[in-house]
This record gives structure tokens, C-alpha cells and sequence, in this order.
């Protein structure tokens, strides 16, 4: 039996506000089926260097893998296969989650494939494509469909599924009385717009996440990785800061706990939902603990619960509330670390 290792990505992204996902199309003995970016592991290569080396052969984008998405081994018999050997083969497959980072769409040269492209999600079921394309849907779960058939037991995600028991709640201290520097944001703003003239004239506001320095800053780190690129804020907040609610296309300076701007965002998507009506893509876009809804829903709850009874009031589930998506768009380095 022949045994092959191979490493490949997994890529979603919005298109002009439509999902979809990231593949490269087959040549040779499966010349015009579709497939996940990827390939087999060189001798003492690293599977994941391996998965990024291959999107960039494959697809000519750069990817930062966000981590293993789940592992899956198939055994083919030798008449199945697409180049009939006498041999059976055990392909073991490795499946990262990732995100592009730079580089231009372009298909492979003189090599196993011949075409990359975004294919939005509701296009997918068309196409012919290999297997591997459906266990990668299987994987990600609800955010990325799938036709019903159930999950092969080859399948094994990495996460675990939710702990029933709430762990221990993570309850910071107040907000640190370190005033954001309005003079500094300002000038990030001049330093933004001298190199993206367009945006001369536009409204921005200056903020910060979280409700303690802690926290702001533990969230910031996150979307400078390129990690994190949601967030969820209630109505009600913005109302109580006498903030207009944001609209895609308009620019915030995010600050650190101590007040210093550290990037500028742009929101790039908004809608407003209740609680119940977030879904497991928002909450892995979020980028927050686990990325599970599961864990979403706990930390939030929390922080909800806590900052509205600052306020004086009661947090409900009903309560509405700002789900954004966003692009790190200044300083360079962090654009370009965080781009989607």
C-alpha cells in the first residue's frame, strides 16, 4: 500500500458580501474536477509549511494559516484510483484553516493544477470536485454547507466539542482611567489619509476594546495578528456614548489600554442581530478564545451583562446589537498582516 501525506488550506472570504471559498482545478488523470488548495509533504518539511508553500504554488496568494481544522485518512483501492496502479492508497490528509495575506489570484504553472478561483459557497455543490473538497465543508461546520450525508467517521476535528461546564468567567477589573489620546489618533488619521487620498474628508472616531486596559489590549494583539477581524458592540452602547452607529466604509482608530492608537479600521460589513441570531462564522471571525459560538455566547454574556449593569440597566438577549466586520488598513505592517 502507498501512503501519501499531504497538507492543504482552507480559505473563505467575502466577495461583494458573499461567501466563498478558495479552490484550485485539477489536471492529468483528474484534469476539470476542483480540489483544496494543497499537496504532499516534501521529506522533513513541516505539514504546515507545506499547506502555505502549496497555496502559493497553487494559487499564487500568501496565507497565514489560523490553525488545524481537522485530519482525515482514506484508503483507495488500486482499480479506484485515478492513475490504476496495483496498489492500494492511504492518503492522510491535513487541513488548515487560513487567510490570505497578499499576493495576486493566479493558476500554477506546469504543475497538478491549472486554475485557481473564489467560488462563492452556493456554487459549489455544480462543480465537479474531489472528495476532499466536501470533508473540508464537513469539517468547518454550518458556516460552509454541505449535502446531507452525515460526517465520515475518517474525520477528526481538532475542537473539541463544547464543555457543558462554564469555566471560570473572566471579569477584569475597570477600565483603567488612561484617556484616549485624541491628539495621537488624529495624527495616525493625517498619516492614513497623506497616503490613501480618498478617504480626505471622512469621519472617524477613536475607541478602544474591551471595558479594562487588560482586555483592550489582549484584543487589539488579536486583530493586529490578523486573528481577529469582528466585533460586537450593543445598540445601546453607542446610544450611551451619544455615537452614531457605524456604516460600512467608515474608518475608526482603535487605541491600546493606554490610550495610544495603535491602527486604523474600516468597517467593511454591519448588521444588526440579537443574541440568538449570531452565527458560528461570526463568532470564528470574532477570533476570541476558542472561536467556537459556544464560547462566544459565554464571554459575551458576561461582558454584556457586566457593562450594561455599569450602566445602570439589564442586559437582555433582545437587546440589538452591531455585528461588524472590519480591515485593518493602517499602519502598512499591520494591513497588510490583517488583510482577509
Amino acid at each position: 500500500m502507498q501512503t501519501r501525506v499531504a497538507a492543504y488550506v482552507v480559505v473563505l472570504d467575502q466577495v461583494g458580501g458573499v461567501p466563498h471559498l478558495l479552490l484550485a482545478r485539477l489536471n492529468g488523470a483528474a484534469a476539470g474536477r476542483w480540489t483544496l488548495p494543497g499537496g504532499g509533504i516534501d521529506p522533513g518539511e513541516d505539514p504546515a509549511d507545506a499547506a502555505v508553500r502549496e497555496a502559493r504554488e497553487e494559487t499564487g496568494l500568501d496565507v497565514v494559516l489560523d490553525g488545524l481544522l481537522g485530519v482525515d485518512s482514506l484508503v483507495v483501492p488500486a482499480e479506484e484510483r485515478f492513475n490504476p496502479t496495483s496498489e492500494d492508497a492511504h492518503g492522510i490528509r491535513l487541513l488548515y484553516r487560513a487567510h490570505v495575506v497578499g499576493g495576486v489570484l493566479a493558476p500554477e504553472a506546469d504543475g497538478s493544477t491549472d486554475a485557481a478561483a473564489w467560488v462563492p459557497l452556493a456554487e459549489v455543490d455544480a462543480l465537479a470536485r474531489v472528495e476532499l473538497v466536501d470533508v473540508a465543508r464537513r469539517m468547518a461546520g454550518p458556516a460552509v454547507p454541505v449535502p446531507s450525508g452525515g460526517t465520515p467517521a475518517h474525520v477528526l476535528p481538532d475542537r473539541p466539542a463544547p464543555d457543558t461546564a462554564d469555566p471560570a468567567p473572566r471579569d477584569p477589573a475597570p477600565l483603567d482611567p488612561a484617556p484616549l489620546d485624541h491628539a495621537a489618533a488624529a495624527a495616525m488619521w493625517a498619516d492614513y489619509v497623506a497616503a490613501h487620498p480618498h478617504a480626505a474628508g471622512d469621519e472617524y472616531v477613536v475607541d478602544r476594546f474591551g471595558d479594562s486596559a487588560a482586555l483592550s489590549d489582549e484584543l487589539l494583539a488579536v486583530v493586529l495578528s490578523g486573528r481577529k477581524r469582528a466585533t460586537a458592540e450593543l445598540v445601546s452602547e453607542f446610544a450611551a456614548r451619544a455615537e452614531r452607529l457605524p456604516r460600512i466604509g467608515s474608518h475608526w482608530v482603535a487605541c491600546d489600554g493606554a490610550g495610544r492608537p495603535r491602527a486604523v479600521l474600516r468597517s467593511t460589513e454591519l448588521r444588526i442581530a440579537t443574541f440568538g441570531q449570531v452565527d458560528e462564522r461570526f463568532a470564528y471571525d470574532e477570533g476570541e478564545d476558542d472561536r467556537t459560538l459556544a464560547s462566544w455566547r459565554r464571554e459575551h454574556r458576561r461582558y454584556w451583562e457586566r457593562t450594561v449593569a455599569r450602566r445602570g440597566g439589564t442586559w437582555s438577549e433582545d437587546d440589538e446589537i452591531v455585528l461588524e466586520r472590519f480591515s485593518v488598513v493602517w499602519p502598512p505592517e499591520h494591513a497588510a498582516a490583517a488583510a482577509p
